[in-house]
């Protein structure tokens, strides 16, 4: 009841931040997420519904390719006995940024150059792979079974095309729920005077990638600085896309708190890639004199 009020009163009294939220919000779904997950949430739907396209290696591409929540959906509607990870890494490696989303927006119009979002989404898909070969190698090691797989079982309707449409307008739905939620919380964190300039600008990152993302890109550090900052963030995937993760694997024995305490690690690993990358770079600048 508490929070309920709260959450009541807030909205009463920052009525203008609570519309500046969702109308920014409203912006990044017209502008960036629907025009770039739909094809994939479409082409999901038809793969769930048409169990003859589920070769496993096939489906692992889609997913790296898909963007979050998208990697997490395929993962619980879908068999990998074939695989010799379990589902809970499946998701740590498939569940990951889309390459389109880092080198349409991230490169060119958070860091002006569209190379950087190409190099954050490789430090990403590393760190992933790092994070997941260690922690298969360390359970073999101690002689666990490592290799269990959940699948999702989903009723089919006698009306394929109906239940297709259904299937892409509830996921589409509640993607654009938690960014609608979560682009309220930055506007409001963004308003905190008292909060460090720099500090609001992460929080902000953390709650929303996109958001924050735009955000640190009018930080005023260099752009080595940024390019290290967002690949941590990105590879996290900010609460947003946790949520939109857990309401892809409710219905499945998948633990969302794994999810991301590893996600956590890998992106600490997918930063230090990057500061490794970079340090190499300085380096063979440094000998070429």
């Amino acid at each position: 009841m508490t929070v309920l009020l709260s959450i009541f009163f807030t909205c009463l009294f920052y009525s203008q931040l609570i519309k500046d939220g969702i109308k920014n919000g409203l912006i990044l779904l017209s502008d960036q997420v629907i025009p770039a997950l739909y094809p994939f949430v479409l082409l999901s739907s038809i793969i769930k519904q048409n169990y003859s396209f589920s070769n496993s290696y096939f489906l692992i591409g889609i997913s790296f390719l898909s963007g979050y929540p998208l990697g997490a959906k395929i993962i619980v509607e879908h068999d990998f006995s074939d695989i010799p990870l379990s589902s809970q890494e499946l998701l740590l490696l498939c569940n990951n940024p889309s390459l389109p989303y880092l080198i349409c927006y991230i490169g060119p119009q958070c860091l002006d150059n569209p190379f950087y979002g190409i190099l954050i989404y490789f430090c990403i898909i590393i760190g992933n792979i790092i994070y997941v070969c260690l922690h298969h190698f360390i359970y073999k090691l101690h002689g666990s079974n490592n290799k269990q797989h959940i699948l999702t079982i989903c009723e089919k309707s006698k009306n394929k095309t109906a239940n297709l449409f259904h299937d892409c307008f509830s996921t589409l739905l509640n993607i654009s729920n938690y960014i609608l939620i979560f682009s309220i919380c930055a506007s409001i964190i963004n308003s905190i005077v008292f909060i460090p300039h720099f500090l609001r600008k992460i929080l902000i990152g953390i709650l929303e990638i996109t958001t924050g993302a735009y955000h640190i890109s009018l930080l005023n550090i260099n752009t080595s600085s940024k390019i290290t900052i967002l690949t941590g963030i990105i590879a996290f995937g900010g609460m947003s896309v946790i949520f939109q993760t857990y309401e892809m694997i409710q219905n499945s024995k998948l633990s969302i708190k794994k999810y991301m305490t590893e996600k956590a690690i890998s992106s600490l690993i997918a930063m230090s890639v990057m500061y490794g990358i970079k340090l190499l770079l300085q380096l063979w600048k440094i000998s070429q004199y």
